[in-house]
């Protein structure tokens, strides 16, 4: 068996069930403390990593008109305002650090263009405090974008692979594959 710690974070699909008992869930190698956490790492005697988690889906406005009940509920508990209150207040600590950002849906995406509601709620501090990178997954593929400021990664293909052609092509890829 693989020893490693496998650090988890919060999807759209998390919410149709109890994402409470994702985050109560206790394993040495799954860790999810909560819906919005960071982890420092030291790179060096000098320097750290600072992985930051966290959960996009509330961001997203189509989510909160959903049909199932549990996703509504679980959604409408959250608070955007305290989310972005909280990404801010982590990555100002950690702006002299090697800082990367993992969420789970793209902000820019080959297949899917650009999610106006991460533009314009994450994007702007993950640029004001000079994030090295953004991860996510979501999309079924694996992409390198890059906006002139930020690298953005999307490693979505543990799932299964989508082939589809892009609905808007984004001027910001570097790299794709399906």
């Amino acid at each position: 068996s693989i020893n490693l710690v496998w650090y988890q974070m919060v999807g759209e699909v998390d919410y149709y069930g109890s994402l409470q008992a994702q985050l109560d869930y206790k394993n040495i190698n799954w860790q999810m403390p909560a819906r919005n956490y960071s982890l420092s790492f030291p790179i060096d005697t000098h320097h750290n990593i600072t992985l930051v988690m966290l959960d996009t889906t509330p961001f997203i406005s189509s989510y909160k008109n959903s049909t199932n009940e549990n996703m509504n509920n679980q959604i409408l508990e959250q608070s955007i305002k305290n989310q972005t209150r909280w990404l801010e207040s982590t990555l100002s600590k950690h702006h002299h650090e090697w800082v990367l950002v993992f969420g789970h849906h793209p902000i820019y995406s080959w297949h899917g263009g650009v999610n106006e509601d991460l533009k314009t709620t994450i994007l702007p501090l993950l640029q004001k405090y000079r994030v090295a990178a953004y991860i996510c997954g979501h999309e079924h593929d694996l992409q390198h974008l890059n906006n002139g400021y930020l690298d953005f990664f999307v490693s979505g293909a543990g799932g299964r692979a989508h082939f589809l052609e892009p609905t808007k092509p984004q001027e910001y890829t570097l790299w794709h594959s399906d």
